[in-house]
């Protein structure tokens, strides 16, 4: 009895969504676990409203009090697909603080396994001309971010704010101005994220302890209007006697030359040679 008595006490502190016209069996559900604490049947209602086509704030009225019942009913992981379900149409949905610390327990440890809090990616600054061009892309996959804040400045000047408004992906950029004669070019910055109620959802730095980035300036090659072209030197053609094939020409006749004297050249032998060929 103690404990049917905790779940009810816990039971009753729930608020409910509210909408224009109540749906009868939501309404018997709810009396049915919150009220005569006969979550079995309150839940078979539910169950089988939640595989109907209902408006949005009913099937979150419908997850929540099915959550709920299978927590009351002992069912832990039955209760963390309702209420998965509940966070997958709503992300940023609360229940009541007052209700069973067992109950939130459950809820609050499937928030934190599908909740992906916005971030803030693919950050990068770079000189242009005389501007520092500051971009960076916030990532926020379930949409939890309505507005986001971005400071930027070049310290020590104070920092400047651009409001920007997000659906789920923001481009943010600032530009600073960026000198000639600037030595290290660093820009200090810090983004704010909310959400609809105006909490914050994210944040990357703060004014005391701002984030910041070292800028490497772009420089431009100049490209020169009046290019001066020079025309390749070509190699003067050889002499005939330079080529090659007129030396393999002259030395083949040389040796038909040498051939015909050997043919004539008579009796006479050199010591060391063949005998010369004698012709009739």
């Amino acid at each position: 009895m103690r404990r049917g008595a905790l779940i009810a006490a816990a039971l009753a502190a729930c608020v409910s969504s509210a909408y224009a016209e109540p749906d009868p069996e939501i309404e018997s559900a709810r009396r049915l676990i919150e009220v005569e604490l006969r979550f079995a049947e309150g839940a078979e209602i539910l169950e089988s409203l939640a595989q109907k086509e209902l408006p949005r704030e009913q099937k979150l009225d419908v997850y929540r009090l099915l959550g709920i019942a299978y927590v009351a009913r002992g069912a832990p992981e039955a209760a963390q697909a309702a209420f998965g379900a509940l966070l997958s149409l709503d992300p940023g949905f609360d229940l009541d603080p007052r209700l069973s610390p067992k109950i939130l327990e459950v809820f609050n440890k499937v928030r934190a396994k599908m909740i992906e809090r916005p971030k803030l990616v693919d950050v990068t600054a770079e000189v242009v001309g005389e501007q520092i061009i500051w971009k960076g892309r916030i990532e926020d996959p379930l949409r939890l971010a309505v507005d986001v804040m971005l400071y930027t400045r070049r310290p020590p000047e104070a920092f400047l704010g651009t409001k920007v408004s997000i659906d789920g992906l923001a481009h943010l950029d600032a530009r600073l101005p960026a000198t000639a004669t600037d030595g290290e070019l660093r820009v200090e910055y810090y983004v704010i994220a909310r959400d609809v109620a105006g909490r914050i959802v994210a944040q990357v730095g703060s004014p005391e302890a701002p984030s910041s980035l070292v800028v490497e300036r772009v420089v431009e090659a100049k490209v020169d209007p009046n290019p001066i072209v020079v025309a390749p030197i070509l190699p003067a053609e050889p002499e005939l006697y330079e080529r090659w094939w007129f030396w393999v020409g002259v030395g083949a006749l040389a040796v038909g030359t040498g051939v015909g004297l050997v043919l004539l050249s008579g009796t006479e032998t050199t010591e060391g040679t063949l005998p010369a060929i004698q012709l009739e």
